[in-house]
């Protein structure tokens, strides 16, 4: 059941298969229940954080985002609509905006006791990446522009950030 947030627009939250979140907003109610028939595989591994002491800020990296897909071409695009055999990473057949937890994130969900590591320079050891980082796709036209939304369509963009 989609829940009403703000400005009118409704988000369904479901899951992809491999447990990852995918939030659909829309300007009016839609029963969202398409399912991820993708098989389940494991995420890559996550990235951490290393102290410059030259800077004495922390530096994400995450080699292991170098395996990604990367530009794929047009009719393997992860960022279309299911259709038919082409299952993709939103398994809905339309959307209005969708986002959904990246599948090869830098970073992470920090655990509820996450603390950085006492700063003591050189031998600083490496903490784990904590945030999130989330795809969102604010419109299913690959040939469209943020520019050419409909004013009702930026506000759902702007409340999907929002939440």
């Amino acid at each position: 059941m989609a829940k009403q947030l703000s400005g009118g627009v409704f988000r369904s939250d479901l899951k992809l298969s491999d447990e990852r979140d995918i939030y659909y907003y829309d300007s009016k109610e839609i029963s969202r229940t398409a399912v991820d028939k993708r098989d389940d595989k494991a995420q890559p591994g996550i990235g951490h954080l290393r102290l410059d002491p030259l800077v004495n800020e922390w530096v994400a990296v995450a080699s292991h985002r170098q395996h990604r897909v990367f530009l794929p071409p047009k009719e393997l695009c992860p960022l279309c609509v299911s259709n038919g055999d082409k299952l993709t990473e939103i398994p809905d057949s339309n959307y209005e905006v969708v986002v959904f937890t990246n599948r090869s994130p830098a970073l992470t969900t920090p655990a509820d006791n996450y603390k950085l590591p006492a700063v003591i320079g050189f031998d600083t050891p490496n903490a784990d990446a904590a945030g999130a980082c989330e795809v969102v796709c604010y419109t299913q036209d690959h040939g469209s522009t943020f520019a050419q939304l409909s004013p009702q369509q930026i506000r759902t963009v702007l409340v999907a950030h929002q939440h």
